[in-house]
């Protein structure tokens, strides 16, 4: 069949050049593709969504920071103390050392496994402070666990 060109289904044109079986017949054709077009474009927008997430777990997974050893982050962490210890400073989840331990369960591995985060910190309560008259221990070891 030859090729249908725009003038050949022109309104004015009354289809002289074209057959109406033809015509049909290519209709089709085209509707039969279109679909087939669409349900490979959807094949390939799934496919493409699971590369995407792939691509995304294996970039957190492979990010150059997770590739340190634990000696690095070691010495990384060292520099999150003060140089001189605070006297008295509230002792928080939401600072160095113990922000260390919150970020994913190497860092918190690491920071419990650096003794140079945790030996200067002084533990200070008042005699009104819940703990006072308590034995310390026990509850400094569940806030860090």
């Amino acid at each position: 069949m030859a090729a249908l060109h725009e003038s050949d289904l022109s309104p004015n044109s009354g289809f002289p050049n074209v057959q109406r079986d033809e015509l049909q017949h290519h209709f089709e054709q085209v509707s039969s593709e279109a679909a087939r077009l669409q349900v490979e474009l959807a094949a390939l927008t799934a496919q493409h969504a699971k590369f995407v997430k792939a691509a995304l777990f294996y970039q957190a997974a492979l990010a150059p920071w997770k590739q340190l050893p634990n000696e690095v982050l070691q010495r990384i962490f060292s520099f999150t103390k003060a140089e001189e210890p605070p006297t008295c400073v509230p002792f928080s989840k939401t600072t160095a050392p113990m922000q260390l331990t919150q970020v994913c369960s190497r860092w918190r591995g690491v920071a419990l496994a650096t003794p140079a985060l945790w030996q200067d910190l002084k533990w200070v309560y008042l005699s009104h402070d819940k703990y006072a008259g308590k034995e310390i221990l026990p509850f400094v070891q569940g806030w860090v666990s």
